[in-house]
């Protein structure tokens, strides 16, 4: 398994994180839930910004409105989907948080991907789900640390699957062409960029 210091290695972080320290304890009172270890150890090197396909959200984010915010994100989930997963249910293949065993969005990928974690048992055991309202939902056995550094080494692999299929940040398959701006299999990973 992947760990925290192969990630460092293989995508440096900023010098100087945005948005990355604050009050633990007072994000996960106002969540009603604890955080994966892994997740505030991405915060806390990271913080906002963007690295290979990962936009990561944070709880100490005071730009753009709270658009990267996790807390804001977390509290306003419910009533952005509410009246979409109302007409299309099937759009939906779990529970949004704070429903028990919901989906809680920590990123997103830069094709319109939702990182999100189930909510099911301990916080250091919760699988990452990737989804994507119009292409559906993959469940992953891994953690934040681990999808990172699935989406940054896979950054530069040629196009998979089958033909005009091409592999997006986490070594899934879209029907985009290969030509399609924002192809993750098309550019050179950078390191870290923030926002």
């Amino acid at each position: 398994m992947t760990t925290f210091d192969d990630l460092v290695a293989l995508v440096p972080p900023p010098a100087a994180p945005i948005d990355a320290a604050g009050d633990w304890t007072a994000v996960e009172t106002a969540l009603g839930a604890g955080l994966p270890a892994d997740f505030k150890a991405l915060v806390g090197r990271y913080g906002l910004g963007q690295f290979a396909e990962i936009i990561l959200l944070t709880p100490f984010s005071v730009r753009a409105n709270g658009m990267f915010d996790l807390v804001k994100k977390a509290r306003t989930q419910l009533d952005l989907y509410r009246t979409h997963r109302d007409d299309w249910p099937d759009d939906f293949p779990y529970p949004l948080y704070p429903e028990p065993d919901g989906l809680l969005e920590w990123g997103t990928i830069s094709d319109g991907d939702t990182l999100c974690w189930l909510t099911t048992g301990e916080p250091d055991r919760w699988q990452v789900v990737v989804w994507n309202i119009r292409e559906g939902a993959h469940r992953y056995d891994v953690g934040a640390v681990p999808t990172s550094s699935g989406c940054a080494t896979r950054w530069h692999r040629p196009p998979t699957g089958a033909p005009g299929t091409v592999a997006t940040g986490c070594g899934r398959t879209s029907s985009r062409p290969s030509t399609a701006t924002g192809c993750s299999c098309t550019r050179t990973p950078t390191g870290t960029r923030s926002v």
